[in-house]
């Protein structure tokens, strides 16, 4: 058997292992004395996750494509008291996985955290969040936001996001975009737009543009 007495998994440790964690929880897997996951560790592995489990006994840091590509995580509750890794800028922690649920109570969801999560339907985004970074949820699977107050939504942090259908604005909200084009909700399928009684959105040109930049023809109905 395996034996390793450090406090973090070490990069790339178990990187591409697609059978190994069938049917087992890494929480239970891990000792307790260990507090970080390094980059790439558990990439594509087989495990579940139980996140809230693992930073309750002390996990303190979550490298880059840590648990990028894992098919059998569900939900995940992202806090300050995690600090994740990145690489060239990348966060990719748990990109193109089966997540199904996040919660983020942090302050910034980084960028390119978890693109082209397709089962990733909700994300509850807490009055804690003031950043959420370009790219952070391109191509996830979520198919309503409520957007906080206070809050600035990064250069297509939402980039095709097809199953978005409804997007809720409750404040100041800051939707940004750049001179090619890019907007934080560009090619989503987005039917209605809902700004609440207080909220003020300053956006970006065509901040929900189709994939090509061509006018939205999704959206059915705004409520002001």
């Amino acid at each position: 058997g395996l034996h390793y007495t450090g406090a973090c998994v070490p990069e790339g440790m178990f990187d591409g292992c697609t059978k190994l964690g069938a049917g087992v929880e890494l929480n239970t897997w891990l000792p307790k004395s260990f507090n970080g996951v390094g980059c790439a560790a558990f990439r594509k592995t087989a495990f579940s996750v139980d996140f809230d489990k693992l930073e309750s006994d002390g996990m303190k840091y979550y490298g880059a494509y840590a648990f990028f590509g894992m098919p059998n995580l569900e939900s995940f509750t992202l806090t300050d008291n995690i600090r994740l890794g990145k690489l060239s800028d990348n966060a990719f922690t748990v990109s193109e996985s089966g997540l199904k649920e996040l919660v983020v109570n942090a302050t910034t969801v980084p960028h390119q955290f978890a693109p082209n999560c397709k089962d990733l339907r909700t994300i509850v985004l807490s009055d804690n969040v003031s950043t959420v970074e370009s790219m952070a949820f391109a191509g996830s699977g979520v198919t309503a936001l409520d957007i906080p107050a206070n809050i600035t939504i990064g250069v297509d942090a939402f980039y095709n996001c097809t199953d978005l259908k409804k997007v809720v604005f409750h404040g100041y909200t800051v939707l940004e975009g750049n001179n090619t084009g890019s907007s934080a909700f560009r090619g989503c399928g987005i039917e209605k737009l809902e700004i609440t009684d207080g909220a003020k959105v300053s956006c970006a040109n065509n901040s929900f543009t189709g994939m090509n930049d061509e006018a939205v023809s999704t959206l059915k109905e705004i409520e002001v």
